[in-house]
This record gives structure tokens, C-alpha cells and sequence, in this order.
């Protein structure tokens, strides 16, 4: 069973995400879809924009592996 949570003490705590952003833009292959995803994100983000998006992002990371794997590999 799946309990929503209706009220949180740190609602507004936020996230930095320009580190991880520019990791990406330093690491990630020029056609990479999360690379591109992540480049485009707000360099600040609430805790439960964050936890939906880590979500998306590692689908998406997920996705370009198998593609890899297949021999769509994206290139630098």
C-alpha cells in the first residue's frame, strides 16, 4: 500500500543541482538525452521537484545504456 505524505516539516528545502549540471556538460556525450535533460533543469529545485525528476533521469539513463548496448551508442 502506497501512503501519501500530506504535510512535510522541510517542504521548501531545495536542492543545488549546478554541480551535477556541470558534470554533465563536462562528461556526458553531446547527443546524450539526459545531458541535454539536465543542462536544461533549474539550478535550484525543491526537494519533491527533485525526487520526481531522479525519477525521469534515471530512465532516461537507463534508456541510453540499452541503446548503447545495441549499437546506438550517441556521440560526443
Amino acid at each position: 500500500m502506497v501512503e501519501w505524505i500530506t504535510s512535510c516539516e522541510n517542504y521548501d528545502m531545495r536542492i543545488y543541482i549546478s554541480r551535477l549540471k556541470l558534470w554533465a556538460g563536462a562528461n556526458l556525450p553531446v547527443g546524450s538525452r539526459i545531458r541535454h535533460v539536465l543542462l536544461l533543469e533549474k539550478d535550484v529545485l525543491l526537494v519533491y521537484e527533485f525526487l520526481a525528476k531522479m525519477d525521469i533521469w534515471m530512465k532516461l539513463v537507463d534508456l541510453e545504456e540499452r541503446s548503447q548496448k545495441r549499437g546506438g551508442a550517441s556521440s560526443r
